[in-house]
């Protein structure tokens, strides 16, 4: 089974504030495991919610 975290120790993990690991999860952008009344996350969350989020820059062509 892989650690969970919870939204503090991810947010200690990537210096990311706590503030905005909630917001996140609130806005359903982050990915996690119910469990109880907890919100556990896995270690690589914010990277596969960047990953999945990310917009490509259109190519500029010049002439």
């Amino acid at each position: 089974m892989k650690n969970l975290l919870t939204p503090q120790e991810l947010a200690a993990q990537t210096g990311q504030p706590v503030s905005r690991i909630r917001r996140l999860l609130k806005e359903g952008r982050l990915d996690y495991v119910p469990v109880g009344e907890s919100r556990l996350l896995e270690p690589n969350a914010l990277e596969r919610m960047i990953e999945r989020d990310r917009v490509q820059a259109p190519e500029i062509f010049s002439n």
